[in-house]
């Protein structure tokens, strides 16, 4: 078993933790024209998310198999300070491209069609092709209070530098000052940080004991048509 850390959002502000919400990033022009005004990915109605395999920062996603874990994190302002969360989390159960769902005459079937990347095609045939969406079975939820990633859960997680060492939390800008503990960890968390079946098992730990605001507790519609 593994996970993947994906970042997702824009920055979100709230009162308190109690308060927070997932601020989707704005959707690509060409769709806010036609009423689309943010890209909601994730969703978490029909858990389903959209991505590019293909991209370079995305290669540990492209890795993940059925059963593995993608833990979304994203920044969250909480009364003036900007903090860096695990949100969400979604139990691999399926994982399809543009060309399968269209092949099989699936971009209207509520398995998908929740999900922003299928419905920018239904909106502009075929104008959104190189996606593909990886489907959250039982297991999967939303966090009712996300979990601070700070530097004691990135040590205890053993979640090492993009460069495979130890952080240096003491590093500094060209100008000599120190970067913050969220720029640190904006940095290395950017691209997508594959996790072992040991730190996997950690992080579910964890967050099993924080409750959800949205759970899929079954899923009728798990095998795939």
């Amino acid at each position: 078993m593994q996970g993947v850390l994906v970042n997702v959002g824009d920055p979100s502000a709230c009162a308190s933790l109690d308060e927070w919400s997932l601020r989707w990033i704005k959707e690509e022009p060409r769709y806010r024209a036609l009423g689309v005004r943010q890209h909601q990915d994730p969703e978490f109605e029909t858990f389903t998310y959209g991505d590019y395999p293909w991209k370079p920062a995305k290669v540990n996603l492209a890795k993940m198999a059925l059963g593995d874990w993608i833990f979304f994190n994203e920044t969250l302002i909480v009364a003036g300070a900007k903090l860096r969360f695990v949100i969400a989390c979604f139990h691999i159960t399926e994982r399809v491209g543009y060309a399968e769902l269209v092949a099989s005459g699936l971009l209207d079937d509520p398995r998908y069609a929740g999900n922003a990347h299928v419905h920018r095609n239904r909106l502009i045939p075929e104008s959104d092709v190189r996606f593909a969406v990886w489907r959250g079975g039982v297991g999967s939820r939303l966090l009712a209070e996300p979990l601070l990633m700070d530097r004691a859960f990135i040590e205890e997680l053993g979640l090492l530098s993009q460069t495979g060492d130890r952080w240096d939390w003491g590093q500094r800008n060209i100008h000599g000052q120190p970067f913050t503990e969220l720029q640190l960890i904006g940095f290395h968390t950017r691209a997508t940080r594959a996790l072992s079946d040991e730190q996997t098992r950690w992080l579910l730990s964890v967050l099993s004991e924080i409750p959800a605001r949205r759970e899929l507790v079954s899923d009728p519609s798990r095998t795939p048509a």
